[in-house]
Order: C-alpha cells, then sequence, then structure tokens
C-alpha cells in the first residue's frame, strides 16, 4: 500500500471513530453494539462515495462488509488505526495533535474530555462543545477556526498552564476567557502546531 493510500485509511480510522465517540458522547446514555455500527456504517458509506477516498474505496466497502456481518467495527476501526499509526509517522495533522493533547492531558491529569453543550458536568473533565469542535477542521485535519475548552473547579489561568506544560508534542495558541463563577475555567485555542525538536 502506497504512503497516500496509508494515510487516507488512518484518516478514515480515526475520524470514523471520532465520529461514532462524538454522536455516542450526545447520546448521553449506553449505545449497544448493533446502533454503533449502524452509525459506523452510515458514515462509511458517504465516505465511499467522497472522490478524495477513490483510492481507498475497495478497503472501506471490505469495512462496510464486516459491519454488514453483524461484527464489531469499533474493534475494527481501532485495530485498523493501531497498525496504521504504527506503520507510519504520528498524524501531525492539527486535528492528530488536538487528539494527542487531550490524550496526554488525560493520562498526565486526570482530565478526561467530554462533548457537550452545557458547561462540564464534573471536576477533571474538560468540556468541548460538539457543534463547535466538528466545525473547527477540515477533513485534511487542518485547523479552520478556534475552539473553546471548559473546566470546572480551576480557573482559566491554571487551565491554560496545564494545556501549555502538558508533554504532548505540540505548541498550542490559546486565550484566557472569563467565564462566570471563578472556578470555571475556559480558553480558546487559536491554533495548535507540531512542537519543534531540537
Amino acid at each position: 500500500m502506497n504512503n497516500q493510500c496509508a494515510q487516507l485509511l488512518l484518516n478514515l480510522s480515526r475520524n470514523s471513530l471520532l465520529h461514532l465517540y462524538l454522536t455516542v458522547a450526545e447520546e448521553g446514555r449506553i449505545v449497544p453494539l448493533g446502533k454503533r455500527n449502524t452509525l459506523v456504517l452510515k458514515y462509511l458509506k458517504r465516505q465511499a462515495d467522497r472522490p478524495n477516498n477513490k483510492p481507498i474505496k475497495k478497503e472501506i466497502r471490505s469495512l462496510i462488509k464486516i459491519g454488514r456481518n453483524n461484527n464489531n467495527l469499533e474493534t475494527t476501526l481501532l485495530e485498523l488505526n493501531s497498525v496504521q499509526g504504527q506503520q507510519r509517522n504520528p498524524d501531525r495533522s492539527d486535528a492528530g495533535l488536538t487528539y494527542e493533547l487531550f490524550q496526554t492531558l488525560e493520562a498526565e491529569h486526570g482530565y478526561a474530555t467530554e462533548f457537550t453543550e452545557f458547561q462540564p458536568s464534573a471536576v477533571r473533565r474538560l468540556s468541548l462543545s460538539k457543534s463547535q469542535f466538528s466545525d473547527c477542521f477540515n477533513d485534511d485535519g487542518q485547523m479552520i477556526a478556534p475552539f473553546k475548552v471548559t473546566a470546572i473547579g480551576i480557573t482559566s489561568q491554571a487551565l491554560a498552564d496545564l494545556v501549555m506544560n502538558t508533554s504532548a508534542p505540540c505548541d498550542v495558541d490559546l486565550e484566557l476567557l472569563v467565564m462566570g463563577p471563578e472556578q470555571i475555567g475556559a480558553i480558546e485555542v487559536n491554533a495548535i502546531r507540531a512542537r519543534c525538536v531540537d
């Protein structure tokens, strides 16, 4: 498989999983395997018809066939993401770096990420607006609009320090936002880029 196809497949697996997790987070309850497969199948069918996915159309159809046979598409996509991610350099798109940033914030500081249209639901959770966040990146993973991150139990300055001092391989251009009570921190992420390694 050439580099272009491998990158398209990696992007497809990540975007499919992101679509699934955003939709499941919006549901607010446990979503059974059958419904999860249906959500991913609908997404994959739309992707199969996109001109830029023509080089991997055969692979997309294979994934659709797996899902139609009631196999766990989420597990298949996670495995595909893992295999493709190991074969290629880490995703250095803005979307990939944002994903790594949030993964690192959870691993290092215990701040899980949730998608909601409301205030954060609990302490040690970073909240992002699903409707706003989904429009922040183009199909190539480039950030095209800023997004807001809020958290309960932390000031805006402390939240900014947390994001700026993480070991994630990226630099973040952000600004502090004032949000009502002092213990609701808010920042707006304007840009994210790969950190230069000396």
